[in-house]
């Protein structure tokens, strides 16, 4: 997976927390919240899948979080989706280990069909 540009994922991240009606907070460990309940902002440009973090997704599970999912193109679509829901996409695969944090792989046509 490539490298983003911080400045270019935070500008998404606010974009698609207020076009879902949430307020971005990093305070509490995740993106913003909508209503009390965290959001988490999941962004792709040149990618086909999306990384979900072990300990972060069994936090917003938890406290019954939200997703929100964006493919960044000519045209930008966008899809949120409970941390239930990402966790039933994500059933019968092994967390990866490669990396410092564990972690799962959701593609992109997993998410948007």
């Amino acid at each position: 997976m490539k490298v983003i540009n911080e400045a270019w994922y935070l500008e998404i991240e606010q974009e698609m927390i207020k076009k879902y009606g949430g307020v971005a907070d990093r305070s509490h460990g995740h993106d913003g919240c909508l209503g009390k309940l965290p959001l988490e902002v999941k962004a792709v440009k040149q990618d086909h899948r999306f990384r979900i973090n072990k300990k972060p997704h069994h936090k917003m599970l938890r406290e019954d979080g939200q997703y929100i999912f964006v493919v960044v193109g000519s045209i930008k679509k966008s899809k949120i989706l409970t941390a239930k829901a990402v966790d039933h996409l994500l059933r019968g695969c092994c967390w990866f280990t490669d990396r410092e944090f564990p972690h799962k792989f959701l593609t992109i046509d997993k998410v948007f069909n």
